[in-house]
């Protein structure tokens, strides 16, 4: 189950502690993982939660816990499709 971010800017709240809030250094690490679907910018899950220093699992946790938090179009899952694209879009840049 992938999910994605629109917006490059994460929302400030408590919903993550404070020691695995991102730096405001990694911007150029944000960039590189925004990808653009369905004509959107978004980030999925596992990268913000790289970005965070915490696994996938506890990151979707956090979201699920804290819904109200977040707008109701906050996230979308990707079709299998858009999973396999990114990941052949990825191993051609790799490549290059």
């Amino acid at each position: 189950m992938s999910h994605a971010r629109k917006s490059p800017v994460l929302p400030k709240s408590s919903w993550l502690s404070s020691s695995s809030r991102p730096r405001r250094d990694k911007s150029p690490v944000i960039e590189s993982v925004i990808h653009t679907l369905r004509g959107e910018r978004v980030i999925l899950d596992a990268d913000l939660a790289k970005i965070y220093g915490v696994t996938t699992k506890v990151f979707n946790q956090a979201v699920k816990r804290n819904r109200e938090k977040f707008p109701l179009d906050f996230m979308f899952m990707l079709a299998r499709q858009e999973v396999l694209n990114l990941h052949n879009s990825d191993l051609e840049q790799d490549a290059s």
